[in-house]
């Protein structure tokens, strides 16, 4: 069994190769030291290597870990930002810009410093404006898209307020990511959030179909199955939702009226949609 000798081995050997320009060696024993215990300074190196190589998701994974177990941590918050910026992700690389302004994580000379020596001749401008939850919406959608849940949750969170005029997206959007968390007690509460506000709200109502599915209220189930399936329903995107949700309760008779919905939809893919509704009448 391998210890703390062995991975401080293993680490300032990935120190050597990568100061050599030995980059998968270095990437290598990085990966293999953390194999043996987690370890910040461990992360942080190999997140550095993989945004040198290019690598950015895989930067941005061990930023976001190290950022989610240390919030204070300056250089988590500069990877992050160099990371969104080589990604041309200027609008997420602006709001860790100002997150780490406004907790004082980072002062203005430290980011003046490090935007010279990132060659980068005008930093972002200001879009994260507390008052334009529109954006802050925006941005939380593609935190969540790019893995880091737990601070969009608490962006969400932040602004989750009756009297914003996003509230309803804001509600939803929890309800979603609480969901994909399998949190159903979280998701039903952001979820009727929504329904009070918009009693069709075709996701809401789904959201609380799958969670009393999973809960096993099944009378519940129904009672919110009615009602969704009396909206209706002719956006595309909204189609899908409630062919999905009527296919992961095993309904395949809805699951296929919604699905063949679809095919009204002349750039949809055909094909495809048949298979799925042949799935279907063979359950």
């Amino acid at each position: 069994m391998r210890n703390i000798k062995d991975q401080q081995l293993l680490y300032d050997n990935a120190i050597e190769r990568l100061k050599s320009g030995d980059f998968p060696s270095g990437i290598y024993s990085l990966y293999k030291a953390l194999q043996i215990k987690k370890d910040t300074d461990v992360e942080l190196e190999l997140a550095s290597a993989y945004l040198d190589v290019g690598c950015i998701s895989e930067a941005q994974k061990y930023y976001i870990r190290v950022h989610n177990a240390q919030p204070r941590n300056k250089e988590a918050y500069l990877g992050l930002i160099n990371c969104y910026i080589e990604d041309n992700e200027q609008e997420l690389a602006n709001f860790y810009f100002m997150k780490g302004l406004d907790e004082k994580v980072l002062t203005a000379e430290e980011l003046d410093d490090f935007f010279v020596q990132q060659k980068i001749e005008e930093p972002p401008i200001k879009l994260y404006d507390s008052k334009d939850k529109s954006r802050v919406v925006e941005i939380a959608s593609k935190l969540m898209l790019g893995g880091d849940t737990a601070y969009a949750e608490q962006l969400l969170k932040s602004v989750a307020r009756p009297e914003i005029k996003q509230y309803t997206e804001i509600c939803s959007l929890l309800s979603l990511l609480y969901l994909n968390e399998k949190r159903f007690d979280d998701a039903a509460v952001y979820a009727d959030k929504v329904l009070e506000r918009d009693e069709s709200h075709v996701f809401a109502l789904a959201c609380r179909i799958l969670v009393a599915y999973h809960n096993a209220f099944y009378t519940e189930m129904e009672l919110y199955k009615s009602k969704l399936l009396a909206v209706d329903v002719k956006e595309e995107g909204l189609v899908v939702k409630v062919a999905v949700c009527m296919m992961n309760i095993g309904d395949a008779p809805n699951a296929e009226k919604y699905l063949r919905k679809l095919l009204d939809i002349n750039y949809y893919d055909r094909t495809t949609l048949m298979s799925m509704i042949a799935v279907c009448g063979a359950q």
